[in-house]
């Protein structure tokens, strides 16, 4: 009996379990929001199950952007938390910058987090990759 207290000890200790992943905490820092590869984006884009969000300038989101993407410049993106979680639904919020290593955008998803977004990831690589790899472009303004 005792042994198999020490293992239920030791598989929950671990987090094995049906729940385990659905119990993991937000994201505290811009390290820890996860990524979407440019593969898993393009499939769940396909598939209509990501909300895209350009955390790039004015400038930047008019001269290019992901096709649906919002515009949610990093430095306001808090004042529109309240209404990307309405568009959003249940679909993944997917961040994108122009950044080395997604910098901007996963400073913007941890934003989202924190005001109650629950599915948040930045793109790998972001915009430069996206058209570097083939993906289409829209120019102009989109409203939020």
């Amino acid at each position: 009996m005792r042994s198999l207290i020490v293992i239920v000890a030791t598989v929950v200790a671990a987090g094995v379990g049906a729940g385990a992943q659905q119990s993991r905490p937000s994201a505290r820092t811009a390290t820890e929001v996860p990524r979407v590869t440019q593969a898993e984006f393009r499939a769940k884009a396909t598939a209509n199950e990501v909300f895209v969000v350009d955390v790039r300038d004015d400038v930047a989101f008019k001269s290019g952007h992901i096709p649906g993407a919002i515009h949610a410049p990093a430095t306001t993106i808090a004042e529109q938390t309240a209404s990307i979680r309405r568009l959003a639904g249940m679909r993944l919020v997917v961040t994108y910058c122009s950044c080395a290593a997604e910098q901007s955008a996963a400073e913007a998803g941890l934003v989202l987090l924190q005001h109650g977004v629950a599915r948040v990831a930045a793109l790998v690589g972001g915009y430069p990759d996206w058209i570097y790899g083939g993906g289409a472009a829209e120019t102009g303004a989109i409203a939020p």
